[in-house]
Formats: structure tokens, sequence, C-alpha cells
């Protein structure tokens, strides 16, 4: 599935005090734009709708960050450690995040439109009820995540681990699993239908759903 990538402009601001900056935009109630931020720690706040534009986050750690109806827009996050972040009803388009560590962190009811995910850390990750026009998970790995309730209409999942992941009432309907690890998932038949599955995979799934294979 292609994806847009980010538009970046040429030139970015360097980011010098990225916790001054986002209790700065918070209170003014402004975006954050143009900027690029590196090997920096943000501290815990909750930026409830703090819009962030044509950024660069590159080895920054978002200590238990929450950003509820936030706003990303042509933003990259490079080797960011994210985990148990909540960003829950927050739109990302553009977004890439790559070599990132996002354990347990929820993106419940977010909106996703060209958003990519490289070689990322995210397992018990939640993607509870979430719409997308266009996402990508590649090389990640995304054991016990939870696709609960989700639509999967635009999802691409390529060569990722889905160990024990939850599709519980999400429809796999056209979703290529076949070059990605799902043992253990968690789904229905109504979920499985129209799965696109290797032959070994689709073995250990009619065991996974009750059947019982006899040897000929």
């Amino acid at each position: 599935m292609p994806i847009t990538s980010p538009k970046l402009p040429k030139q970015l601001i360097k980011g010098i005090d990225i916790n001054r900056d986002f209790l700065t935009c918070l209170e003014e109630d402004e975006s954050l734009e143009a900027i690029h931020y590196s090997n920096q720690a943000l501290e815990y706040q909750n930026y409830r709708q703090l819009e962030i534009r044509a950024a660069i986050f590159d080895h920054i750690y978002f200590d238990h960050f929450e950003l509820n109806n936030g706003y990303f827009l042509d933003v990259v996050l490079d080797s960011c450690n994210l985990s148990n972040a909540h960003l829950n009803n927050s739109l990302l388009r553009r977004v890439v995040f790559k070599d990132c560590k996002l354990v347990g962190v929820d993106f419940n009811e977010c909106s996703f439109d060209q958003v990519r995910f490289e070689n990322c850390l995210m397992t018990m990750a939640s993607f509870a009820q979430f719409a997308t026009k266009g996402l990508l998970f590649e090389s990640c790995d995304l054991g016990n995540a939870s696709f609960l309730e989700a639509s999967l209409k635009k999802v691409s999942f390529q060569t990722c681990k889905l160990i024990q992941a939850e599709f519980l009432h999400a429809s796999l309907m056209n979703v290529d699993l076949s070059n990605s690890e799902i043992d253990g998932i968690t789904l229905t038949l109504d979920d499985l239908k129209g799965a696109i599955v290797r032959p070994s995979q689709a073995l250990s799934l009619s065991r996974l759903l009750g059947l019982q294979i006899k040897d000929e």
C-alpha cells in the first residue's frame, strides 16, 4: 500500500527547549510548526488539542505523554519513546513513526490518514475503533495489541508480529496477513472472513476457531 510521505520544508527551526515550547503553545492556543527537536525529554503534561505541523522529533522521550484530540500534520518521529502515551481521538495525517518504542500506546478512536509505522515496538498498543484513509505497519512488533472494533479496510501489515493480537469485531476482509506472524490471535469466524493468509496460517487458524483437523 503506497503511503504519502510527510511534506516538510527544506529548513526547520532547531528546537532548544521542547518543554517550554509545548507549554507556550498550550497556554497561548498556538500550533507548533516547522521545528526539529533532537535528544530531549518532554515532561508529563496533558496537552489537550495541541496542533503539531511540519515537525521532526528525533530521539525524544515523551514521559507519559497525553494529547487527546490532537492534530499531527506532516510529522516524523524517529527513534522516539512514546510508551504508555495517550493520543485518543487525535487526527494524524502524513505522519511517520520510525524505530520508535510505543509499548502500551493508546490510539483509541484516532483517525489515520497516510500514516506509516516502521520497525516499531508496539506490544500491547491499543487501536480500538479507529478510522483510516491509509495506514501501514512495516516490520513492527504488535504482540498483544488490540484492534477491537477497528476499521481495517485501508490497513496494511508487512512482515509484522501480531502474536496474540486482538481483532474482535474488526473485519479482516482483504487484509493480507500472509507475511506476518499471527499465532494466537483473537477473533471470530466473521472477523476472519476474506482475510489473506498462507496455507500454514489457515491450518493454525482453523484450530483456533475450534475445528479438529484429522490427518488423511
